[in-house]
């Protein structure tokens, strides 16, 4: 009875994954690109400013350019997006999940952290393989800062750590910083009490500065819960509110393991809503 029960109430809920592309296999130049491209184009055109994209990632990783095209698009898309590794985010591909503002791992994924690896044809001149060489220390260094924005790590201890193919387990990966949370149970078919009772905590218990708790008020903003459904976009819409004060709470919130632009139930919509006061 539980159990059919439990069935019954899936159903109502909104699908985790919305408006899905794909990340999968060997990231290469070629057909493997221009389907990862198609596929985000069809959802640029189908989607609006405030819809998710859920980016599906399961990749040895690959070429250096064409993981940072991918990183590039997702970045400068002005959509929402959520990453979720269900196998393994190797090399590349794990930093295209830095790419996603929220970034989830299944229980069982492997991530892992690789510089690039170049070669070069027989008989190339050795002034023509330094010149290679530069350009790929200069990606290498664009991808380690990446990872250290997102991870909050030294640049250098990223290249350690790339320069050694580190490998992290989905509890290592949250712990390090390369994702947000594990996906469990609780996202399709329920809510945790914990969960519920922080996104019911008014906003006012944050530590917020003056100006900061000030634009809240102003946006009618009384809960936490009617935070995280905010977009960063609607945010930057309140009055006399700037990025210092965007970043300042994307800051809190992420310590609390939460983000702007998160998608909620139906029946949690309505319990955050009926607490407003």
């Amino acid at each position: 009875m539980a159990e059919q029960k439990r069935k019954t109430h899936s159903k109502r809920r909104k699908p985790m994954y919305e408006n899905p592309m794909w990340v999968s296999g060997h990231i290469e130049p070629g057909k493997f690109f221009e389907e990862v491209t198609r596929r985000f184009s069809e959802l640029m055109r189908a989607t609006k400013k405030s819809d998710i994209i859920t980016v599906l990632i399961n990749s040895d990783g690959g070429d250096t350019h064409t993981t940072l095209g991918i990183y590039d698009l997702l970045r400068t898309s002005g959509r929402q997006t959520t990453g979720i590794v269900t196998g393994r985010a190797e090399s590349g591909a794990s930093l295209v999940l830095q790419a996603c503002g929220r970034r989830i791992v299944t229980r069982h994924s492997t991530l892992m952290l690789h510089h690039s690896n170049v070669r070069f044809p027989a008989y190339t001149a050795i002034e023509n393989v330094q010149r290679g060489l530069d350009v790929f220390k200069r990606l290498d260094q664009r991808l380690y800062e990446i990872y250290a924005e997102r991870t909050r790590k030294s640049v250098d201890a990223i290249a350690e750590m790339a320069r050694s193919d580190t490998y992290f387990d989905a509890e290592q990966a949250v712990s390090f910083g390369l994702a947000d949370e594990v996906l469990d149970d609780a996202m399709f078919y329920g809510h945790e009490p914990a969960l519920v009772r922080l996104l019911l905590t008014p906003v006012t218990e944050l530590d917020l500065s003056v100006r900061s708790a000030n634009c809240l008020v102003n946006a009618n903003i009384a809960l936490i819960g009617e935070l995280v459904q905010r977009t960063e976009a609607e945010m930057l819409k309140t009055r006399r509110f700037g990025r210092k004060s965007l970043n300042e709470i994307k800051e809190i919130l992420c310590e609390l393991k939460l983000c702007f632009g998160m998608v909620l139930d139906e029946d949690l919509q309505r319990r955050i809503a009926s607490a407003h006061t």
